[in-house]
């Protein structure tokens, strides 16, 4: 939590779109946004502090083309880093750096395009945008912010492409809160889970990545699981103060 004055500390999950006093970090926001702007045409569309705590910010780029915008990524990672040490503050882009609280995601928007036609636009849709062609698009919340942004973007791409290819059916639209599903609703709904750890997403990639290879040789996708492996075992092989306090006087 924030130190300081009692009354304006922001709570776990309480940091959604605070104003001042609680939101500290609004001029640091506005200086990383000028700075983008002024010194790597970087466009902003909207700045301001998310959920968790202890100074959780979202910044959102304005769209360009893939390599452009992975360029922009780096940019905006480093630019952060730089900008938080000079003010002796610590930037991460960890996904879950705070146990208890919201997680870090780099939100990532995908739009496919036909020369000036976004071929992800019907007009006779009644879902979200609609009569706004170059507003349709896909938001997928997942990615990893430490994500090498050159790889997710072209992994990305290929996994939709894929799923074009062979008429993968998404199912349909669920409006309710996916969160608080019981596990009979999430079965009705045909809702499964995702890959829980960084094994079990090795374990899925390596049952199901030949969709990667018009991109990826199958030599990088192999040397690349191999070294995450690596990482997966030194981590698993690594006590945590968690496990210490609840293991070390048994």
């Amino acid at each position: 939590m924030a130190k300081g004055n009692v009354s304006t500390a922001i709570d776990l999950k309480e940091g959604y779109y605070p104003s001042q006093p609680k939101d500290t970090l609004d001029g640091f926001r506005k200086d990383v946004c000028d700075d983008l702007y002024n010194y790597f045409g970087i466009k902003i569309e909207a700045e301001h502090h998310e959920v968790a705590t202890s100074g959780q910010c979202e910044i959102n780029l304005v769209y360009d083309e893939m390599i452009a915008m992975a360029d922009n990524v780096i940019a905006v990672k480093n630019l952060v880093k730089v900008k938080a040490k000079r003010k002796n503050k610590v930037a991460t882009f960890m996904p879950k750096p705070i146990f208890g609280d919201n997680a870090s995601a780099m939100h990532t928007h995908q739009s496919l395009w036909n020369e000036n036609s976004n071929v992800m636009y019907d007009k006779n849709d009644p879902m979200y945008n609609r009569n706004q062609e170059k507003s349709k698009r896909i938001e997928y919340r997942v990615p990893d912010p430490t994500a090498n942004i050159y790889l997710l973007e072209a992994a990305l791409l290929l996994a939709g492409l894929d799923g074009i290819k062979n008429k993968i059916d998404p199912g349909d639209p669920v409006e309710e809160n996916v969160y608080k599903l019981s596990q009979e609703k999430k079965r009705e709904y045909n809702i499964g889970s995702l890959p829980v750890s960084l094994k079990d997403a090795l374990d899925s990639l390596s049952s199901d990545s030949n969709f990667l290879e018009e991109i990826f040789t199958k030599d990088f996708l192999e040397t690349y699981s191999e070294l995450k492996y690596k990482e997966y075992t030194a981590f698993a092989q690594t006590p945590t103060a968690w496990e210490v306090s609840m293991y070390a006087d048994a």
